[in-house]
């Protein structure tokens, strides 16, 4: 791997498991978050690109579905209503 993060090529890579937390986490996203550990005064630029369904689906399974509402005022039941289309339009932003 090159310096930085210009080892990570595809955003489309498969899951691999990390064997820590025992969860799944796409190969990039592991080099970043090792990269964060290791470098924490490291910038990271356009991580937006990172975001998919797949990475907002999970973290939505992660959510603390007990919260109070957001800023916005849209609580954990509205939002699920129409997930998938909620999860699909941050991506597409």
């Amino acid at each position: 791997m090159g310096k930085g993060l210009a080892g990570i090529r595809s955003l489309q890579r498969k899951h691999n498991p990390n064997t820590k937390g025992r969860e799944t986490m796409q190969t990039s996203l592991q080099a970043i978050a090792e990269k964060a550990k290791k470098l924490r005064k490291y910038r990271f630029q356009n991580l937006y690109g990172m975001l998919n369904v797949n990475l907002l689906a999970e973290a939505w399974k992660k959510l603390n579905k007990k919260a109070a509402a957001g800023v916005d005022g849209t609580s954990v039941g509205d939002y699920a209503r129409d997930l998938e289309s909620n999860i699909q339009k941050i991506v597409c932003l």
